[in-house]
């Protein structure tokens, strides 16, 4: 790796995982709430500089997987080279398709982490992705509430927007979370899923 691309590396870090993060952001207490687990199959979708990949991997444990998917090949890189330094062997990473997230394989959960107002033509996206979700698999996302600099800088959905565009997808909401102010975090399943169950 050159020194000019652990440079950006280390800036797009600064950026997306700032100091108090952990503190703001109750990464821990969002894991709690998916209730993952062990050995299930885990995407991370837009996975960016791993903030929330390695916490997925140890939910899922040594008999489960974890699939970084993001857009950025250095970050893809970066968090392969960490994976084998910490002997994370449940770690995986892949790229999107323009229009898709291209899973390799199905899904029990899809995580987004402040992605989803990224995505392009949204209903038909998570149509598409439904495809590629396990019987009962469920779609997390969480996103900034439209206010503050993240009214200005479009960096955030409205909630109920959300909701509509993942229904008019075939999906219904399962749960809801308030664990951070001022994000929204949604749990989705197919809507032909039974409540409760598969």
């Amino acid at each position: 790796m050159s020194a000019l691309t652990r440079i950006r590396i280390a800036i797009k870090g600064f950026f997306y995982s700032p100091a108090g993060r952990d503190r703001k952001q109750r990464p821990d207490e969002i894991i709690a709430a998916l209730a993952i687990r062990p050995g299930e199959t885990v995407v991370d979708l837009g996975s960016g500089t791993g903030y929330y990949t390695f916490r997925l991997a140890q939910a899922v444990g040594p008999t489960g997987r974890v699939w970084a998917v993001d857009t950025d090949a250095d970050l893809l890189d970066d968090l392969e080279r960490r994976a084998e330094r910490d002997r994370v062997a449940n770690l995986r990473t892949t790229h999107p398709r323009p229009d898709e997230a291209g899973l390799p394989e199905a899904a029990d959960l899809v995580f987004l982490s402040h992605v989803y107002h990224h995505l392009p033509e949204r209903a038909a996206y998570f149509s598409r992705l439904a495809r590629s979700l396990k019987p009962g698999g469920r779609v997390a996302v969480i996103e900034k509430r439209i206010q503050g600099l993240a009214r200005i800088f479009g960096h955030a959905s409205d909630p109920a927007a959300i909701r509509r565009e993942m229904e008019s997808a075939g999906y219904r909401l399962a749960a809801a979370h308030a664990i951070v102010p001022d994000e929204t975090f949604q749990v989705f399943v197919r809507a032909t899923d039974r409540p409760g169950g598969p």
